[in-house]
């Protein structure tokens, strides 16, 4: 676990922590490093519950907006809302993450962050393409209008142009059941951009194949895929 300060000097924080298999919070100062490194935890000899609770950072993959604001709005005045409304709720890695839309939107966002300022302790990680290559039977809340067909080559043109950005491209959700999405699966993972299986009607074949291409990941399981069923396991891989 690492720590991350505003204050250059401040290398301990005292709170309460979990120390015990039991689950029990006991008081104690956690120092660390100048490289915020955790280098020791110094039980205290007291039973307050005065203290505060300390955790580690929340990650969140997928998140599209908080504050009033969304991710679509692709300007640094919303992002920065967001990033402090999630940073105060405890959420210190976060994903902005858009919605299924027209990639001339997607390029937007994509310029947004690739000139989105460089904060010392900025929790903004990263961005999470929710889309556009998903199955319209199983798009959910996704604008159906803006679902496509997969290509290859806009996918390279767009990563590519992109790809030093501030805020660089992180993971992607696709359906692994529409034509082509093992190729842009195993192209995507070549650059190191995680592929996350979402809002698809596949097969257990074919979601085996998309983990075989190098998917790593679900969004929102079971809500917007194929519902289970006795003779079509759907995306039951386990067992």
């Amino acid at each position: 676990m690492m720590f991350r300060s505003h204050n250059s000097q401040q290398r301990s924080i005292t709170g309460r922590v979990y120390l015990s298999t039991t689950g029990n919070l006991v008081p104690a100062q956690i120092h660390w490093d100048h490289h915020g490194r955790i280098e020791q935890i110094q039980r205290l000899d007291t039973r307050t519950k005065d203290l505060p609770i300390i955790l580690p950072g929340f990650i969140d993959e997928h998140v599209h907006g908080a504050n009033g604001h969304d991710v679509m709005e692709a300007s640094w005045e919303s992002w920065q809302a967001i990033s402090e409304a999630l940073a105060r709720h405890g959420v210190t890695s976060f994903l902005a993450t858009t919605i299924t839309a027209p990639w001339d939107d997607l390029e937007r966002v994509m310029a947004c962050a690739n000139e989105f300022p460089q904060y010392p302790y900025h929790n903004l990680i990263g961005l999470h393409f929710e889309g556009p290559y998903i199955d319209p039977t199983y798009k959910g809340a996704q604008p159906q209008e803006a679902i496509r067909p997969i290509a290859i080559q806009e996918v390279q043109s767009i990563v590519g142009r992109f790809q030093s950005a501030t805020v660089p491209l992180r993971l992607m959700t696709i359906a692994p059941n529409v034509p082509l999405s093992g190729e842009v699966i195993s192209w995507l993972r070549h650059q190191g951009i995680h592929v996350n299986l979402g809002h698809s009607g596949a097969n257990r074949e074919q979601t085996l194949q998309a983990i075989a291409h190098g998917a790593d990941g679900i969004t929102h399981l079971f809500n917007a895929m194929k519902g289970l069923h006795h003779r079509d396991p759907a995306w039951s891989v386990l067992g």
